[in-house]
């Protein structure tokens, strides 16, 4: 996936109104509206897919990194001899530079690598849409340090999210179900539009 912002057309300070504005914005120009309750050609479809998985990258990203500018980077969480690396790589992921960081992330051996490396990793990787590689390192993170608030909501929030797309992707009689009652999907997906919108 490319960089969520480029697709969005947004930069990466943007704030959450101008994000919501851009999303709007491109799926006017893209004409979603005008296939509610229908199917999309695949082309718009796809366009569509990407715009949307756009936004929820920057958004969960943005959820994620709630009080992460709190000094985490800090020689609390990390030790004298990376805390400059690990500053870097924490403004890399706030600007969206997600491939960069996880570049210097891989420079840390193996040996260096803790709680903070694993919750940056994980970081990094959800960044990239790849929520399925970023699972084991927000688990590692919080397993190395069980009290960090910060790690555990990372944890928790991926695992709600991923449960919650694998019962999806898992139970056929639920995709049966909604391809029967299509009436029920074209809902939903007014729904979700309106919920971005307001």
């Amino acid at each position: 996936m490319k960089n969520p912002y480029e697709i969005l057309g947004v930069s990466s300070d943007a704030s959450e109104s101008e994000i919501r504005s851009a999303y709007r914005e491109k799926a006017a120009e893209l004409g979603a509206s005008q296939y509610i309750g229908r199917d999309m050609p695949d082309d718009i479809a796809r366009e569509m897919k990407e715009l949307d998985e756009a936004y929820d990258t920057v958004i969960n990203l943005r959820r994620l990194q709630g009080n992460a500018r709190r000094n985490y980077y800090s020689t609390e969480k990390s030790s004298d001899r990376y805390a400059n690396l690990y500053d870097e790589i924490g403004r890399l992921l706030d600007d969206g530079d997600f491939y960069g960081a996880d570049r210097k992330l891989d420079d840390i051996p193996f040996s260096d690598r803790g709680a903070l490396w694993h919750y940056m990793k994980g970081r990094s990787l959800l960044g990239m849409n790849k929520p399925d590689e970023a699972e084991p390192h927000f688990s590692e993170a919080t397993r190395i340090d069980p009290d960090d608030p910060d790690f555990s909501e990372a944890y928790r929030d991926i695992r709600s999210r991923r449960s919650f797309s694998r019962s999806d992707a898992e139970d056929d009689s639920w995709k049966k179900a909604l391809k029967y009652l299509g009436w029920i999907s074209a809902a939903l997906y007014v729904i979700r539009l309106l919920r971005r919108f307001f």
